[in-house]
């Protein structure tokens, strides 16, 4: 469940902008507030799991405050925690996130993209696997770690 919520954590963290240096400030602007979790694409062979993990991923609420996003089920006594780093001049745009929870210091390397008030994060399950490329879900389970593909609509 904590490894769900820091994929969300990181997945959840990011926005495109329009501009290197003004569009990390304003893609961190734009992220400020509410967010909730619309679906997880998991790759083909973690297709059993998909079940399982939709309706928990629909239960988090994603909260950004300067550049700490929670995450957080309505059962979780205490929310997970991340901090992040966005990097716009990229293409695909980067981000990357690290947990701040008090259970290490993982980071993940991640892209992102915006649409409207709706974001889309590629992000590995494991924080030793290099940052995506595409926004395509893919790995086999017996892989160290597998791309998943967070998407998020902002909370009104």
């Amino acid at each position: 469940m904590r490894a769900i919520a820091f994929l969300t954590l990181a997945g959840f963290v990011a926005l495109a902008a329009q501009t290197p240096r003004a569009a990390a400030a304003d893609d961190k602007d734009s992220l400020q507030g509410k967010w909730k979790a619309t679906k997880i694409e998991l790759p083909p062979d973690l297709a059993e799991a998909q079940a399982f993990i939709d309706p928990i991923i629909k239960e988090v609420d994603f909260v950004v405050k300067g550049d700490t996003v929670t995450a957080a089920t309505p059962k979780e006594k205490e929310p997970g925690k991340a901090t992040f780093k966005l990097n716009p001049d990229k293409s695909p745009k980067q981000i990357d996130i690290t947990d701040s929870s008090g259970k290490g210091k993982d980071t993940v390397q991640g892209i992102y993209k915006l649409d409207g008030d709706t974001l889309v994060v590629a992000l590995p399950t494991d924080p030793s696997v290099g940052r995506p490329t595409e926004f395509k879900a893919s790995g086999k389970k017996t892989d160290k770690g597998q791309i998943v593909i967070l998407h998020l609509k902002k909370a009104k």
